[in-house]
């Protein structure tokens, strides 16, 4: 013990005038970075804190006797402590900073720290872990390191300058014993040249230094080039690899996206800290997205940094899955598009983004996107082939495009003269054939969903109107005209509801009165209840269930705009992106026109959400392959 501690004041007796190093920082900087890990393995025990307190102490415990090695010999092995000394105390240094990062991680993982308690201690470590900079700054002045005999001088163009002492330069001619460091000094100062400082004969030792050196050399070349990449790739640029077709026509599965970080508040590694830099973010712009969906699961925390760290140093190439709690892969990173900004509100109405800067003002159509949106409306792709998923064809292009028109064209004049027609027909309709089955709809009479449209509730409605004409023509009133009951429309989405649900009822009372035409006819299947039948179909089951919701979007945020740091992000490929327009995986049951209780109803997974900037990891530049 009296021989540790008489050690331990050696050095710090002799470190600044051997080195020139401020020896009061360097105790500073090994007493705490030790302490931070002894307090750690008391407050929280763990198998990765005894493990990182283990690298702390062999790292000051490997220093220590190079440091030896170093100042305690006089032959030129101590050219080579200096120079492995010198590396060696960057590398453990950053060493040190991983182990007290992992140990934070840990610790706050297991809620033991809260999130602000665990930046504060992150950056005292920091700064902590910074001395050795100043520490390695004093071990390249090149004065004190040729008055320690670890630099010798040559005249270079008439001018004394400094040069390291070749590591393995042990000839013993005496032209190379007449530019020692020591022989110089001696010299300056007018005493003796010869010296007793022995020389490396042993070809053991030799060969053992030589050896050393080389797979240093390595390492070195190695930890620079990783240290490199990480630097590049968490604060410069990045390759990302796209995950899914939500962003075709211009990326597709797998392709590669070379993105800028520093432009969008980079993430300091092993840290909860980003660089607050917002440079760069503007609208249409494709951006690399923490998916908003996955909340890091605290005892996932160590898992994840390591599935980045792979994930960077080999260039996307090796990636190990993020999963949900269920075992489910989660698609992370995402690029998406840039909608919306701050102050906006957007609704969407046939694939066509509308915004608008007050609630108070009406929607102006967001021309501009129709040029990156991969829709019903806008451009075609023209690698096609290459889509795994593609949903429009030409045919369903038109029978779309075609519903819009339709849907479009129904005003209150219109669907008014309608709705006469139809009232006049089943108040004056003779029925004349066996109607049984009974409406067993919980929801009540003549109230449309999406699924009614089978022939045994057509029977059933027609039931009714056989039995209670008076009670049937009562409910279809107020199935046709209950939304007049309510305010007229407050915005464009809202209009372009009532329309669609006003379409639907008038499809389904001409299906209804082909299907009692055929059946009063006694003909088993006529072609215009056929026709109707499948428009129905087509309206219900296509154009509002599968494509309603792809194609419209109620105003976002409902009664506000977007607040500072809230952004708006889609897919380019509208009908395969799961992006800001749907947070849940999870479908509702809802009215398509709200203030109509007798709206159709279909089953919507629309929750529009807003995505944070501190969600935002870069700027996507070009794509690769």
């Amino acid at each position: 013990m009296q021989k540790i501690y008489s050690n331990i004041a050696l050095i710090y007796k002799t470190l600044h005038r051997k080195t020139g190093i401020p020896a009061t920082l360097y105790a500073i900087w090994s007493f705490l970075t030790t302490a931070f890990s002894c307090i750690a393995l008391i407050v929280f025990p763990s198998i990765f804190c005894y493990i990182a307190a283990v690298v702390i102490l062999i790292t000051h415990g490997v220093l220590y006797f190079i440091y030896n090695t170093w100042t305690k010999t006089e032959d030129k092995l101590r050219v080579f402590a200096f120079a492995t000394y010198k590396k060696l105390i960057n590398y453990f240094a950053f060493l040190q900073f991983c182990a007290h990062s992992i140990i934070l991680l840990l610790a706050w993982s297991k809620q033991i720290i809260t999130s602000s308690t665990y930046t504060i201690v992150y950056w005292i470590m920091l700064i902590i872990n910074a001395l050795y900079l100043i520490i390695f700054f004093n071990l390249n002045s090149k004065k004190n390191l040729f008055d320690k005999g670890l630099y010798t001088t040559e005249k270079k163009n008439n001018k004394l300058v400094y040069v390291p002492v070749k590591l393995f330069n042990f000839s013993t001619k005496q032209d190379d014993e007449s530019n020692r460091p020591s022989k110089i000094k001696a010299e300056q100062s007018g005493k003796s040249t010869d010296s007793s400082e022995p020389k490396l004969k042993n070809p053991v030792t030799l060969f053992l230094i030589k050896v050393s050196f080389f797979i240093l050399s390595w390492v070195d070349a190695i930890i620079w080039a990783v240290s490199v990449v990480i630097f590049v790739n968490s604060l410069l640029f990045q390759l990302f690899e796209i995950p899914s077709e939500s962003m075709v026509p211009e990326l597709y599965v797998g392709s590669r996206v070379a993105a800028v970080r520093f432009l969008t508040n980079p993430e300091i590694p092993l840290s909860n800290t980003r660089i607050p830099i917002t440079l760069g973010v503007k609208r249409f712009g494709q951006y690399v997205l923490s998916n908003p969906r996955y909340v890091l699961r605290k005892d996932q925390a160590i898992n994840d940094f390591i599935n980045d760290f792979l994930f960077k140093i080999t260039f996307t190439l090796v990636r190990r899955p993020k999963v949900d709690e269920n075992g489910i892969e989660i698609a992370d990173p995402l690029i998406k598009r840039l909608i919306g900004m701050p102050g906006e509100q957007l609704t969407i109405i046939d694939d066509q983004v509308y915004i608008r800067s007050n609630v108070n003002e009406p929607f102006k159509p967001l021309l501009e996107d129709n040029q990156y949106a991969y829709t019903f409306k806008s451009r075609r792709s023209a690698n096609v082939a290459r889509i795994r998923y593609n949903i429009i064809t030409e045919s369903l292009r038109a029978t779309i495009l075609n519903w819009d028109e339709l849907k479009n064209s129904v005003n209150r004049e219109y669907f008014d003269n309608l709705a006469k027609q139809y009232i006049d027909y089943f108040r004056t309709v003779k029925l004349t054939k066996t109607y049984s089955r009974e409406y067993e709809d919980t929801y009540g009479f003549l109230f449309l969903a999406v699924n009614n449209i089978d022939e045994r509730y057509f029977e059933a409605y027609t039931s009714v109107l056989k039995s209670s004409p008076n009670r049937f023509i009562s409910d279809l009133k107020d199935y046709l005209f209950a939304w007049e009951n309510a305010l007229p429309p407050e915005n464009i989405y809202e209009e372009n509801c009532l329309k669609a649900n006003l379409l639907s009822k008038l499809l389904f009372l001409e299906t209804l009165k082909q299907y009692i035409i055929q059946k009063e006819s006694g003909q088993e299947q006529t072609e215009a209840f056929t026709k109707a039948q499948n428009s129905l179909h087509d309206y219900t089951l296509l154009y509002i269930r599968q494509f309603f919701d792809a194609r419209n979007m109620p105003p976002f945020p409902e009664n506000a705009t977007l607040g500072k740091g809230q952004y708006f992000f889609m897919g380019d490929n509208r009908y395969n992106s799961l992006d800001c327009r749907h947070w849940s995986f999870e479908s509702v049951e809802k009215l398509l026109y709200s203030k109509d209780p007798y709206s159709l109803r279909y089953f919507s997974n629309l929750h529009p959400f807003a995505i944070q900037s501190d969600r935002i990891r870069a700027i996507a530049v070009f794509s690769m392959f």
